[in-house]
């Protein structure tokens, strides 16, 4: 009986730390694409490719990132019953992205503080939002048919 509940106790915290690292590794990603999204602005942009990277980063890169996340993290169901709060932060995210290029640049060059646009936050929580059902609609579908594999009678 002891050989039992070791072995379950031991399957569940292998469990618990694949998912934690599975938390850890999407954060990190995200953090990273977002960090290279300001750097590449700071750094390797000119005045002249703001159209450019404007449609790059901000219309495609930042939302697919934005995305992906979301539809992992609700395909994994990594956050659990905290998964609401993921549109909200991935729509801060994407507003600081913006506030941090093109709005800082506008407040060094112009020498005045502008606010953030919030309609940037609404833009990533939707596409969070929307990736983050499309991840759940997909963990409820594989999950019944993993109960249906084990139960057969249903």
């Amino acid at each position: 009986m002891t050989k039992i509940l070791n072995h379950l106790e031991e399957s569940t915290n292998t469990a618990k730390s694949k998912q934690t690292l599975t938390k850890v590794i999407l954060i990190s990603v995200y953090l990273l694409i977002w960090a290279i999204s300001i750097i590449a602005f700071w750094f390797f942009t000119a005045p002249s490719d703001a159209m450019g990277y404007s449609l790059l980063y901000l219309w495609l890169i930042q939302p697919a990132s934005i995305f992906t996340v979301s539809i992992i993290s609700g395909i994994k169901n990594c956050f659990g019953k905290f998964s609401c709060v993921l549109p909200l932060i991935a729509g801060v995210m994407y507003m600081l992205c913006e506030y941090a290029t093109f709005s800082m640049a506008n407040n060094v060059y112009a020498g005045r503080i502008n606010v953030p646009n919030f309609e940037m936050l609404l833009g990533g929580a939707v596409v969070s939002a929307v990736g983050l059902v499309l991840g759940l609609i997909i963990h409820k579908i594989g999950k019944r048919k993993a109960e249906k594999a084990f139960n057969p009678k249903k």
